[in-house]
């Protein structure tokens, strides 16, 4: 009797090893075909290839794993700058980095309609880029309108301002002038009468003429006059 003896041969895929800045779950640690390991980078840190790997069998040879293992990069090396704000618009979750597969939003002020996309997507790369341009921000017609009116409503304000500042200007002068010349009159005319005051008033005592002197009976010519005087 012959026995025969079959060889059976296990299969193992070789440990793909740790990944740094990461942490590693293994479903066999015998790492037996089918055996599979999920990499997870820390915090802070953004994960570069496929993070779930699987152990296969070949036709051939040694069983293998599915694809190479992983890095875990910083974040800031990979992540995409914040692009900015289009001019009278704004952004929704405002962040200073996004990593790769994050989205920005934008969105514009009331008056303005937004041109071009309004989501834009970090797009994994060395370095990451954004998946388009930041848009613009541009005033719709109504907009447009309201400004032209409203600069015209400026512009006859400023008129009309001039003018009446020019309405209230002109008498104030004219009034100053006026004031100015009476002033003016009333002072030279208070000057020369104080010159001629004593000019506008008589003598106190009346001119003694000729006449006036022999009108006088005391004094008549030719008579001699005697008085008894008693004591």
């Amino acid at each position: 009797m012959v026995h025969l003896s079959l060889c059976v041969a296990v299969m193992y895929c070789t440990d793909p090893g740790e990944v740094e800045h990461s942490t590693r779950l293994i479903s066999d640690p015998v790492l037996l075909v089918g055996t599979t390991i999920q990499y997870t980078c820390n915090t802070g840190f953004v994960l570069e290839g496929i993070s779930l790997l699987t152990c296969y069998s070949r036709e051939t040879g040694t069983p293998i794993w599915t694809s190479k293992i992983p890095h875990c990069v910083s974040e800031e090396s990979l992540a995409c700058d914040n692009p900015g704000l289009p001019e009278n618009g704004y952004q929704i979750l405002y962040k200073r980095l996004y990593l790769p597969g994050e989205s920005l939003t934008f969105m514009c002020y009331e008056g303005f309609e937004l041109m071009g996309e309004v989501t834009i997507k970090c797009i994994l790369g060395q370095p990451s880029q954004w998946s388009g341009p930041l848009p613009v921000c541009k005033a719709t017609q109504d907009r447009f309108e309201h400004a032209l009116q409203v600069a015209e409503a400026a512009a006859e304000t400023s008129l009309e301002g001039g003018n009446m500042a020019l309405a209230i200007f002109i008498p104030v002068v004219i009034i100053s002038v006026l004031l100015g010349g009476a002033y003016i009159y009333i002072t030279r005319c208070r000057y020369y009468s104080s010159l001629r005051l004593p000019l506008m008033y008589s003598h106190p005592y009346s001119q003694i003429t000729v006449e006036t002197e022999f009108d006088n009976p005391i004094y008549e010519t030719g008579e001699t006059r005697e008085y008894e005087v008693s004591i």
